[in-house]
C-alpha cells in the first residue's frame, strides 16, 4: 500500500506542473478528479489529506462532530414487511457473500482476558468460539433477511424478535444503516480473506498516526505526528511537508 501511494503521488507529481495548477478555475478540483481517475484508493485518500491540510480553518471544527450519539432504540413497532423494504435498500450489499462456505466463516472476534483486547481465532481450527463478539454483521444480516422472508408481512418486527431474539442486534444496525449511511464496515470480518490490517490503518488514521510498519497482517507499529513542529516552531517550518518525511 505504501508503495502504491508513493507511485501515485509521483505520478500526480509529473502530471500537475504548477503553471497548469494556477491556470484551472478550480485548481483542488482539478487536482482531486484526476486522482479519483487514475490514483488507487489509497493514493485517492492520501490526496484527500493533502488537499484539505492548509485549510485547518475550515476543517478543524469538523473534529468536533465526528463523536457518534450511540443512543438508538430499536422500532418494534415497524412491520416485518417494512422490515423487508429496509433492509432490501440499506443491506443488499449482506447478500454478495455465500454463508455456506467454509471460508465465509472462517474466523472470529473475541476479547484477550488480561486486557480485553481484540483477538481474531480460526473457527475451525481454535477454540473459543463460543466467545464471539457480535462483530459478524454481514453474516448476521445475511441470516437476518433470509429469516424475515419466512414471517408474515403483517407481524409486528418486536413480535418476530420475540420469537429470534438472536436478530435483535441485526435488526437495530439495519435501522441505524438506513439512518446513517455510514455506519457500517460493507465487508465480511469473518471470512478467511479477511485483513485486519486493513481496519487497524483506517482506526489509526483518525488518531494522526503515520509511519505504518506491519509487522504481520494483525498488527503494525506506528508513530504519532512523526516529525511534527514543536510549538514554538509552528509558523516557522514548512507546515504541510511534516508528515511526509522519512
Amino acid at each position: 500500500k505504501n508503495a502504491n501511494i508513493r507511485a501515485d503521488l509521483q505520478k500526480m507529481q509529473k502530471h500537475f506542473g504548477a503553471a497548469e495548477i494556477i491556470k484551472a478555475s478550480l485548481p483542488w478540483n482539478a487536482i482531486y478528479e484526476w486522482g479519483s481517475a487514475n490514483m488507487s484508493v489509497d493514493g485517492r485518500e492520501t490526496l484527500v489529506s493533502l488537499l484539505l491540510e492548509p485549510h485547518g480553518e475550515h476543517i478543524d471544527d469538523l473534529a468536533d462532530d465526528m463523536a457518534a450519539d450511540e443512543t438508538f432504540f430499536l422500532d418494534g413497532g415497524m412491520s416485518v414487511g417494512d422490515m423487508r423494504e429496509l433492509t432490501a435498500r440499506h443491506c443488499r450489499w449482506a447478500m454478495d457473500e455465500d454463508f455456506s462456505a467454509a471460508r465465509a466463516n472462517a474466523r472470529f472476534w473475541y476479547a484477550s482476558e488480561e486486557k480485553q483486547e481484540p483477538r481474531l481465532g480460526e473457527r475451525f481450527s481454535e477454540s473459543g468460539a463460543e466467545l464471539e463478539h457480535p462483530l459478524a454483521s454481514m453474516r448476521d444480516a445475511f441470516l437476518f433477511m433470509n429469516e424475515l422472508k419466512k414471517e408474515d408481512a403483517t407481524t409486528p418486527l418486536a413480535i418476530f424478535l420475540a420469537r429470534r431474539p438472536q436478530y435483535r442486534g441485526a435488526a437495530k444496525r439495519a435501522q441505524i444503516a438506513a439512518q446513517f449511511p455510514f455506519s457500517e464496515i460493507r465487508d465480511n470480518l469473518i471470512s478467511a480473506e479477511l485483513s485486519p490490517l486493513d481496519l487497524l490503518r483506517c482506526k489509526l488514521s483518525f488518531f494522526g498516526a503515520s509511519s505504518f510498519d506491519p509487522r504481520s497482517d494483525r498488527w503494525l507499529r506506528i508513530n504519532m505526528f512523526q516529525h511534527a513542529p514543536f510549538p514554538d516552531e509552528i509558523g516557522i517550518l514548512p507546515a504541510d511537508d511534516w508528515a511526509w518525511e522519512a
